[in-house]
């Protein structure tokens, strides 16, 4: 919480962008964690450690290999492209699509 308001007083100072993504990330794991019992619990679902989903709550971002796992235990709620916007979800939910055809 801490961070976030940081970050939102960092903004309103200087109007940069790059601030809105990290928040923006930092909400999208938060809000990942709480479709979940507990951290522990999503940690459980994906095979992966209490202390991993704290290191990506820490570096704002979700390794790309969990993205679509989270997306479908979320049913969708959170997406892969707010959970790591470096991967071009969009032209590989295409490619998706055309091999399934």
């Amino acid at each position: 919480m801490q961070l976030q308001l940081a970050l939102q007083a960092a903004l309103a100072y200087n109007g940069s962008r790059s601030l809105i993504f990290i928040t923006s990330m930092t909400n999208a794991i938060d809000r990942a964690i709480s479709e979940f019992d507990s951290l522990s619990d999503m940690a459980r679902q994906l095979g992966v450690s209490y202390q991993v989903i704290q290191d990506w709550r820490k570096r704002n971002i979700v390794p790309a290999e969990h993205c679509p796992v989270v997306e479908r235990l979320t049913a969708g709620k959170i997406r892969c492209e707010e959970l790591n916007s470096t991967i071009d979800w969009t032209y590989l939910r295409g490619t998706e699509q055309t091999a399934a055809a």
